[in-house]
């Protein structure tokens, strides 16, 4: 039996603490519906809103095998988010 698929969806943040459980949960209500196994990877440039702290707070909600924090120590762009 071939290995099911995984989807990987990257979301580079900074100041995103209002919007960051919309997507979350528009996210996981999308692959939840086609029962597709999927991760959602936050990276974070040391939002100054808690947006970080949000994303924690999403983590436990929705699970680490879920919700992947990829903290960064600084504004370093979103391109670089990309490959970090």
């Amino acid at each position: 039996m071939a290995p099911k698929d995984k989807y990987t969806v990257i979301l580079p943040t900074y100041n995103e603490r209002r919007n960051l459980p919309i997507i979350i949960w528009l996210l996981d209500r999308t692959f939840t519906k086609h029962n597709l196994d999927y991760e959602i990877i936050i990276v974070d440039d040391a939002s100054p809103d808690g947006t970080l702290e949000i994303a924690q707070q999403l983590q436990t909600l929705y699970a680490p095998t879920h919700i992947i924090l990829r903290p960064r120590p600084g504004k370093l762009g979103l391109g670089t988010a990309y490959v970090h």
